[in-house]
């Protein structure tokens, strides 16, 4: 894999645990 695919990968799976987090977060909080 290249360097830039390995970037794009590393932001989407960055982006998808802090959106996961969130979601556990608002429903431990409601």
């Amino acid at each position: 894999m290249s360097r830039f695919a390995k970037a794009v990968v590393n932001a989407q799976i960055k982006m998808t645990a802090s959106y996961i987090t969130f979601n556990l977060r608002s429903k431990f909080f409601f």
